[in-house]
């Protein structure tokens, strides 16, 4: 009696889970691809022009859209990346997290701790990936990257896939925006000093990408 009560647990939760599936409504996108066509074509003490190398900032094939602009400030150089990705319910359009910085043809792969305000609020300090990418003996490259959904920013892959999991499964939505920043690191420079300029340039993007969200 007991075994059988426990199977017919099992097949009730089984068909409540089916049902859940079965009858959820459909998720939707709510962002439109023009939405991130604008990054700030200046920044403070900095000129830009559109476009960044492919080598430095790889092109996913399932972006929905993207923008991508180059920053110079005297010697410092930053390409930013911000790329809309949409259906992420279904595996075959999800990002890719091989091509979130590049890893064919690299000698060396070395992470740094690294966070900052996004916000400009000192008690909200967001720990983000912060990668040094040896390409050769004199090619290197420094790339800092977050994923965007909404207001929520996450530099840990964990905790945004476990956000993209419940905003699919109860808000019927899966999209997010991927935020890339790269600079090459010159043979002498350290990754530290390299990334001072990030800590301009990262809540700028940040702020521009907020507000195209809350079109």
């Amino acid at each position: 009696m007991r075994d059988r009560w426990r199977l017919g647990l099992v097949l009730g939760l089984v068909a409540l889970a089916w049902a859940g599936v079965f009858f959820a409504p459909e998720v939707r996108e709510r962002l439109d691809s023009s939405s991130l066509s604008a990054l700030p074509r200046t920044l403070p003490g900095w000129t830009s022009v559109e476009g960044t190398p492919e080598w430095a900032l790889p092109v996913d094939p399932h972006e929905r859209a993207s923008t991508r602009r180059t920053y110079q400030r005297e010697r410092d150089t930053a390409w930013v990346s911000v790329a809309l990705f949409t259906r992420q319910q279904e595996p075959e359009h999800r990002a890719a997290i091989n091509l979130i910085y590049p890893e064919k043809n690299t000698v060396r792969i070395h992470r740094l701790p690294f966070s900052l305000s996004l916000n400009g609020s000192s008690d909200r300090l967001v720990g983000l990936p912060a990668m040094v990418i040896q390409r050769s003996q004199e090619q290197r490259l420094l790339v800092v990257y977050w994923y965007q959904m909404g207001h929520r920013t996450f530099g840990s892959e964990y905790a945004y896939r476990v956000a993209l999991m419940r905003d699919i499964l109860i808000n019927r939505q899966a999209e997010m925006v991927l935020v890339r920043i790269a600079t090459p690191l010159a043979a002498e420079e350290s990754p530290e000093r390299a990334l001072a300029p990030f800590r301009q340039i990262a809540p700028a993007i940040y702020a521009a990408v907020k507000a195209a969200l809350d079109r």
